[in-house]
């Protein structure tokens, strides 16, 4: 097993950041074959879901946590690859890093850029499968 972490701090308050994840998380699924399920949600503490492809199994959890210039989001994921994929699982996590850093970047500018209104208050069910 592999482990991604990292966190992040967004300017903006803890609802409006942990909703855009809520709704994001749907597209980051690492490939189109991948099916998310969330496993835990508690609004606006935590997430947490399973990925499941034909390369990985990957388990995480993303915290939000009030900070004095906005929003902290933590997240750490557990990466499992299967069959061939654990011959090659260091290249397949430093890709999930990368990834991982791509798509936190691009929500921050989102979420910094998007009116309260269009964002707050969408959360998804407990649990749901994304195929």
């Amino acid at each position: 097993m592999h482990y991604i972490m990292g966190d992040l701090l967004i300017a903006r308050p803890v609802d409006e950041v942990f909703d855009v994840v809520a709704i994001a998380s749907q597209e980051l699924a690492p490939d189109p074959g991948a099916v998310l399920t969330y496993t835990a949600v508690q609004r606006p503490q935590f997430l947490c879901w399973t990925i499941t492809s034909s390369r990985a199994t990957t388990c995480g959890t993303v915290r939000f946590e009030q900070a004095a210039a906005g929003t902290r989001v933590r997240w750490c994921w557990s990466v499992s690859p299967k069959g061939i994929w654990r011959l090659i699982a260091p290249l397949l996590v430093r890709w999930g890093e990368r990834r991982q850093e791509r798509v936190l970047s691009g929500l921050e500018e989102y979420v910094q850029s998007t009116p309260r209104e269009s964002i707050v208050g969408v959360v998804p069910p407990v649990p749901v499968q994304v195929p």
